[in-house]
C-alpha cells in the first residue's frame, strides 16, 4: 500500500531542490568569474534550441567570441554536442525536470520557469560585478557588435534593441532576450525588483501544469519593459538604433532598404515556430550547418554571406 506524502516529504524535496539549484549558481559562477576579464556572455537553452545554437556557433565562429560564450543547458547530452561545434565555449548543466528539457511554448508554465531560473542567474552574475551580455541564439550575426557595446561603458547602465509591432519597426518596448547589462549599482537593484516579480509569478503558478498557459501581461520581458520605461532606480539605459539592430521584420523590407542598412545582427523573429526560422535562415542563405546526420559547419555559406556584406553593406 502506497504510504501518504506528509507536508515533511515535500518540504525535504523542496529543500533538495533548492540546495540543488544553489549548487548549480555556484558552479555558473565560478566559471564566469574566471571568464570575466572579458565581458560574458549568457544564454539558456533547452532541447528545442539545440539546432539553432548550432547555427549560431557556426555562424560566429571566426569572430573571436566564443571563449566568452557561457551556455546553461538543460542535460548532459546537449552540453557535449554544443562542445562538438566549438570546444571554445563553456557550458554548464542546468538541474531542471525532464519536462524543462524539452523545447517550451511562449508564455506557457514550463517556459515561465526557465525563465525564472534564467533572471536569477543573470542577477547573481550581476552581483558578483560581472559584465553580462545576454543573447540568444536565434539571431544572424553579420559582425560582432561586441566592440561598440563596450564603447558605451561608463555612460549607460544597460543597452537595449527595440521590439516593433504589427504597426511599426521602431516602438518604446525592449527586447527581453538580448540585452547589455554593466554591472553598477543601478543594475543590480533593477534585477533584484525583476527577480522579486519572477518569483512572486513563480509561486503564483508553483501548483500549475508545465503546458497551462500563463497570461502574456506575466513575465520576464513584460516586467523588465514596466522597469525600463519608468528608468527604475534612475536607470540610464540606451535603444540601440534599429537599423543596426533590426528584427524579422528586416526579411520583409524592400531590398534597397535592407541594402542601405549596416546591421550588426538581425533578430530571426516574426515567425512562430524553430521549424520556420530554420527554414528562413536556409532560404535566405543563412543557415551555415551542413545537411546532414553530423553537426557540421559549412564554411562556404560562412564565406558566401560574408562577401555580399562587404559587395552590399559596407561600401
Amino acid at each position: 500500500m502506497k504510504q501518504k506524502r506528509t507536508h515533511w516529504y515535500f518540504y525535504l524535496e523542496t529543500i533538495k531542490i533548492l540546495t540543488q539549484q544553489q549548487k548549480d549558481l555556484e558552479k555558473i559562477l565560478t566559471i564566469a568569474k574566471a571568464m570575466s576579464k572579458e565581458t560574458v556572455l549568457v544564454t539558456v537553452i533547452n532541447d528545442g534550441y539545440l539546432p539553432l545554437a548550432y547555427n549560431w556557433l557556426c555562424n560566429t565562429k571566426h569572430m573571436g567570441v566564443h571563449h566568452q560564450v557561457l551556455v546553461i543547458a538543460t542535460n548532459q547530452e546537449a552540453k557535449e554536442k554544443l562542445l562538438s561545434v566549438s570546444p571554445d565555449i563553456k557550458v554548464v548543466v542546468l538541474t531542471v525536470d525532464k519536462y524543462l528539457q524539452k523545447d517550451q511554448k511562449y508564455s506557457h508554465v514550463g517556459y515561465i520557469r526557465l525563465l525564472v531560473r534564467r533572471t536569477e542567474i543573470l542577477l547573481a552574475l550581476l552581483e558578483n560585478r560581472i559584465e553580462t551580455f545576454l543573447f540568444e541564439f536565434d539571431f544572424l550575426w553579420l559582425r560582432s557588435p561586441l566592440s561598440l557595446f563596450k564603447s558605451y561603458s561608463g555612460k549607460y547602465d544597460m543597452l537595449f534593441v527595440h521590439n516593433s509591432n504589427k504597426h511599426s519597426m521602431v516602438t518604446n518596448s525592449v527586447n527581453g532576450g538580448f540585452f547589455y547589462m554593466f554591472p553598477t549599482n543601478t543594475t543590480v537593484k533593477l534585477f533584484q525588483e525583476l527577480y522579486r516579480r519572477m518569483q512572486k509569478l513563480a509561486d503564483r503558478i508553483k501548483t500549475w501544469p508545465p503546458e497551462r498557459k500563463v497570461s502574456e501581461g506575466e513575465n520576464d520581458q513584460v516586467y523588465l519593459n514596466r522597469l525600463f520605461s519608468k528608468r527604475y532606480g534612475e536607470l540610464k539605459a540606451l535603444i540601440l538604433p534599429h537599423t543596426d539592430f533590426p528584427d524579422g521584420k528586416w526579411y520583409s523590407l524592400p531590398e534597397s532598404k535592407r541594402k542601405s542598412w549596416k546591421p550588426y545582427v538581425i533578430h530571426n523573429n516574426w515567425i512562430i515556430g524553430n521549424d520556420n526560422k530554420i527554414a528562413r535562415a536556409k532560404e535566405w542563405g543563412h543557415w551555415f550547418l551542413n545537411d546532414s546526420s553530423e553537426i557540421q559547419c559549412n564554411f562556404e555559406v560562412f564565406i558566401n554571406v560574408h562577401s555580399v556584406l562587404k559587395k552590399d553593406i559596407f561600401l
